[in-house]
């Protein structure tokens, strides 16, 4: 599976592809003609993907999209821009937290607010979701400012963090 918009693909991983992904980037070598930025992946992600991500993952056939990476890929130069991370599946109530990054070159083109759209899109139309949630440092400007100007709102705050939700419907 695939999501595409004008400028970008959005490409969940699924177990073998994310075994591939994972041991490219630990081996720093690279996977298919994918571009990796050399910092975008630090030494402590390779060792939650090896250690954590994958073998959580490969128990995750029938419901893996909820717990694979989702690659955000720049179409014109196939460039890894970001990444996308469901923390498992929708509670009861459709609600379920998602992470999500881009690289520090990447920020402030547009790029996550495509591809938030888009997978909020498949969010829509795939019936489990109801509810996004993301959680944010209070101190970073940045994301907190993203996720209002998105339509996130404020859900808790606590010291330390804030949570806020999406409502998909």
């Amino acid at each position: 599976m695939r999501l595409s918009t004008d400028r970008l693909i959005i490409k969940p991983l699924n177990p073998e592809e994310a075994r591939e992904f994972v041991y490219a980037v630990a081996e720093n070598s690279s996977l298919d003609d994918l571009v990796i930025p050399p910092d975008m992946i630090t030494p402590a992600h390779i060792s939650y993907l090896t250690d954590e991500f994958y073998p959580r993952l490969k128990k995750q056939r029938v419901n893996f999209l909820f717990y694979t990476t989702w690659l955000i890929i720049r179409k014109e130069t196939n460039l890894l821009t970001g990444q996308f991370l469901f923390n498992g599946l929708p509670d009861p109530s459709g609600k379920v937290e998602a992470q999500f990054e881009l690289h520090p070159q990447e920020r402030k083109k547009g790029y996550m607010h495509e591809a938030l759209s888009k997978i909020t899109d498949w969010c829509r139309n795939d019936g489990r979701v109801k509810t996004l949630m993301a959680e944010t440092d209070p101190e970073m400007e940045e994301p907190n400012a993203f996720l209002e100007k998105f339509g996130f709102v404020r859900d808790e705050e606590q010291p330390g963090y804030i949570m806020w939700q999406y409502r998909l419907s």
